[in-house]
Protein backbone atom coordinates (compact mmCIF):
# COMPACT_ATOMS: atom_id res chain seq x y z
CA UNK A 1 0.00 0.00 0.00
CA UNK A 2 0.81 3.32 -0.80
CA UNK A 3 1.76 5.92 1.85
CA UNK A 4 0.55 9.32 1.01
CA UNK A 5 2.66 12.50 1.85
CA UNK A 6 0.71 14.11 4.66
CA UNK A 7 1.89 17.92 3.01
CA UNK A 8 0.01 16.85 -0.66
CA UNK A 9 -3.15 18.82 -1.08
CA UNK A 10 -5.35 17.26 -3.92
CA UNK A 11 -8.72 18.29 -4.85
CA UNK A 12 -12.23 16.35 -4.17
CA UNK A 13 -12.98 16.89 -7.85
CA UNK A 14 -9.76 15.09 -8.87
CA UNK A 15 -10.81 12.18 -6.42
CA UNK A 16 -14.42 11.94 -7.79
CA UNK A 17 -13.25 11.86 -10.75
CA UNK A 18 -10.06 9.14 -10.14
CA UNK A 19 -12.66 7.02 -8.30
CA UNK A 20 -15.07 7.20 -11.41
CA UNK A 21 -12.07 6.42 -14.20
CA UNK A 22 -11.34 3.39 -11.61
CA UNK A 23 -15.13 2.15 -12.55
CA UNK A 24 -16.37 2.88 -8.85
CA UNK A 25 -20.11 2.68 -9.07
CA UNK A 26 -20.99 6.46 -9.26
CA UNK A 27 -23.27 6.03 -5.78
CA UNK A 28 -20.37 5.00 -3.52
CA UNK A 29 -18.46 7.77 -5.24
CA UNK A 30 -20.69 9.98 -4.40
CA UNK A 31 -21.13 9.27 -0.70
CA UNK A 32 -16.97 8.82 -0.50
CA UNK A 33 -17.19 12.56 -1.29
CA UNK A 34 -20.21 13.12 0.73
CA UNK A 35 -17.60 12.16 3.62
CA UNK A 36 -14.56 13.33 2.32
CA UNK A 37 -15.92 16.49 2.34
CA UNK A 38 -17.75 16.33 5.79
CA UNK A 39 -13.89 15.60 7.27
CA UNK A 40 -12.66 18.71 5.39
CA UNK A 41 -15.57 20.83 7.22
CA UNK A 42 -14.69 19.26 10.43
CA UNK A 43 -10.74 19.98 10.11
CA UNK A 44 -11.49 23.31 9.28
CA UNK A 45 -13.66 23.89 12.30
CA UNK A 46 -10.94 22.88 14.60
CA UNK A 47 -8.55 24.94 13.15
CA UNK A 48 -10.70 27.49 13.51
CA UNK A 49 -11.50 26.74 17.15
CA UNK A 50 -7.10 26.90 18.51
CA UNK A 51 -6.64 30.37 19.67
CA UNK A 52 -3.83 31.73 17.46
CA UNK A 53 -0.79 32.61 19.31
CA UNK A 54 0.14 36.29 19.54
CA UNK A 55 3.18 37.62 20.22
CA UNK A 56 4.04 40.46 22.09
CA UNK A 57 7.56 42.90 21.06
CA UNK A 58 10.68 43.55 23.31
CA UNK A 59 13.52 45.94 22.62
CA UNK A 60 16.93 45.30 24.50
CA UNK A 61 18.84 48.53 24.71
CA UNK A 62 22.73 48.24 24.81
CA UNK A 63 23.63 51.20 27.21
CA UNK A 64 26.87 49.98 28.99
CA UNK A 65 27.79 53.22 30.63
CA UNK A 66 24.37 53.27 32.09
CA UNK A 67 23.29 56.93 31.22
CA UNK A 68 20.41 56.92 28.27
CA UNK A 69 21.65 59.24 26.25
CA UNK A 70 20.11 60.32 22.48
CA UNK A 71 21.36 56.84 20.27
CA UNK A 72 22.35 53.28 21.61
CA UNK A 73 22.06 49.86 19.60
CA UNK A 74 19.16 47.26 20.33
CA UNK A 75 17.66 44.57 19.11
CA UNK A 76 13.86 43.10 18.88
CA UNK A 77 12.80 39.85 20.03
CA UNK A 78 9.53 38.59 19.86
CA UNK A 79 7.48 36.65 23.00
CA UNK A 80 4.27 34.60 23.52
CA UNK A 81 1.63 37.13 24.90
CA UNK A 82 1.05 36.88 28.36
CA UNK A 83 5.11 35.48 29.35
CA UNK A 84 6.65 37.70 31.68
CA UNK A 85 8.56 39.94 29.94
CA UNK A 86 11.52 40.05 32.78
CA UNK A 87 12.30 36.53 32.15
CA UNK A 88 12.50 36.84 28.13
CA UNK A 89 16.20 37.53 29.02
CA UNK A 90 17.26 34.66 30.92
CA UNK A 91 15.33 32.35 28.15
CA UNK A 92 17.54 34.21 25.32
CA UNK A 93 20.77 33.41 27.86
CA UNK A 94 20.14 29.55 28.44
CA UNK A 95 19.27 28.86 25.25
CA UNK A 96 22.86 30.48 24.79
CA UNK A 97 24.57 28.17 27.11
CA UNK A 98 22.82 25.01 25.78
CA UNK A 99 24.70 26.37 22.41
CA UNK A 100 27.87 26.73 23.91
CA UNK A 101 27.71 23.80 25.59
CA UNK A 102 26.82 22.10 22.46
CA UNK A 103 29.92 24.38 20.69
CA UNK A 104 32.40 23.14 23.63
CA UNK A 105 31.67 19.16 22.76
CA UNK A 106 32.38 20.27 18.87
CA UNK A 107 35.79 22.49 19.50
CA UNK A 108 33.72 25.63 18.02
CA UNK A 109 33.65 29.30 19.77
CA UNK A 110 30.85 30.06 21.96
CA UNK A 111 29.35 33.14 22.58
CA UNK A 112 30.32 35.29 25.13
CA UNK A 113 28.88 39.09 24.54
CA UNK A 114 25.08 40.01 24.13
CA UNK A 115 25.64 40.97 20.55
CA UNK A 116 26.95 37.73 19.35
CA UNK A 117 24.34 36.07 21.17
CA UNK A 118 21.77 37.79 19.11
CA UNK A 119 23.90 37.50 15.82
CA UNK A 120 24.89 33.67 16.03
CA UNK A 121 22.43 32.29 18.22
CA UNK A 122 20.81 28.97 16.47
CA UNK A 123 17.31 29.20 15.86
CA UNK A 124 16.93 25.23 17.64
CA UNK A 125 18.35 26.33 20.74
CA UNK A 126 15.34 29.49 20.94
CA UNK A 127 12.81 27.68 19.07
CA UNK A 128 11.91 25.91 22.31
CA UNK A 129 11.93 28.83 24.16
CA UNK A 130 9.16 30.74 22.89
CA UNK A 131 11.34 33.46 22.03
CA UNK A 132 11.95 34.66 18.68
CA UNK A 133 15.02 37.15 17.41
CA UNK A 134 13.89 39.23 14.67
CA UNK A 135 17.00 41.43 14.28
CA UNK A 136 20.07 39.54 14.47
CA UNK A 137 22.45 42.75 13.60
CA UNK A 138 21.46 45.83 16.69
CA UNK A 139 19.38 48.47 15.09
CA UNK A 140 19.42 52.31 15.91
CA UNK A 141 17.51 53.51 18.97
CA UNK A 142 17.00 57.33 18.68
CA UNK A 143 15.83 58.95 22.48
CA UNK A 144 13.37 61.71 21.44
CA UNK A 145 11.44 63.54 24.14
CA UNK A 146 7.56 63.15 22.60
CA UNK A 147 6.86 66.21 21.91
CA UNK A 148 8.80 65.95 18.48
CA UNK A 149 7.43 65.39 15.43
Amino acid sequence: MHHLNKHMKISLEQVESTLLERKIDAATVAVIIQDLEQSVDEESADKDKLPKTKWEHIVYLNDPSGTVGDDHDAWVVTYKEGVDAGIVLSKIRDAAKEQNEVALTKKKGTLSTLGEVFQHLKGKFIKEKDVKIKTKESVRVVVVNGREF
